[in-house]
């Protein structure tokens, strides 16, 4: 082997395990999403709403290609799992008139759906610290870098455009905004729920589905529970 093909080898071998490590980042990312979308909901007596998980990144490389060719940059998506989106159109149109049981229901939703948002780049960032030997802590964790380096931009933007429509006062928006961060943050710290994301990662990373609604997701994250006994966070 000559020295140009060896340097060609060497970087090619780069390129994979750059890509592998990608494609990983992306699945806890989308997984995060899941689990929060599916137990956190449930934890606060909210319905349960349908999505889909659409992963580009398990496409086939002539798929891919396409995509990127087209400036389709997102390794994944999700499609559905926003509680706004089933709101009573009662609820949706009444221009800010809101009975009180509206109001709640309105409040619950947008909180709700800005915590499942976050969890998916918090839980990117757990994946990498425990990659990289660190601890993770959202401390040491702000939305800026969260934007910046977890994919988690357009989820920050589209948490800001929900609280738009709840809270018209910027300082009180941020002080929302944080407050539901952190509870994200305790989610995604939490023993049990990380054993779960990290159980979903698995599957997704073993099966490579090219996507996956929240009907089979649940039955995967109801089968761990059932094969698993719950212990304390």
């Amino acid at each position: 082997m000559n020295v140009i093909s060896a340097v060609v080898e060497s970087d090619s071998l780069w390129q994979g395990i750059w890509h592998d490590d990608l494609v990983k980042r992306t699945v806890f990312h989308e997984a995060g999403h899941a689990v929060a979308i599916i137990l956190g909901n449930r934890s606060k007596d909210l319905p349960p709403v349908f999505f889909q998980i659409h992963l580009g990144c398990f496409a086939k490389k002539t798929e891919q290609a396409t995509m990127a060719r087209s400036g389709h940059k997102n390794l994944a998506t999700v499609q559905g799992g926003h509680l706004l989106d089933n709101l009573p159109v009662t609820v949706l149109e009444c221009s800010g008139y809101y009975s009180p049981q509206e109001k709640n229901a309105y409040q619950a939703a947008v909180e709700a759906d800005v915590f499942n948002l976050l969890v998916g780049p918090l839980a990117e960032a757990r994946y990498i610290a425990e990659r990289d030997g660190e601890v993770f802590c959202h401390d040491l964790l702000p939305l800026t870098i969260l934007a910046r380096h977890y994919g988690g931009e357009i989820d920050i933007n589209q948490c800001m455009a929900y609280l738009d429509g709840l809270i018209a006062d910027p300082g009180l928006k941020t002080q929302k905004l944080q407050e539901i961060y952190r509870q994200a943050c305790e989610f995604v710290k939490n023993s049990w729920n990380w054993r779960i994301i990290e159980h979903l990662v698995k599957h997704l990373l073993e099966a490579q589905p090219e996507s996956i609604d929240c009907e089979h997701l649940l039955l995967l994250i109801e089968q761990y529970r059932a094969s698993r006994p719950l212990r304390a966070a």
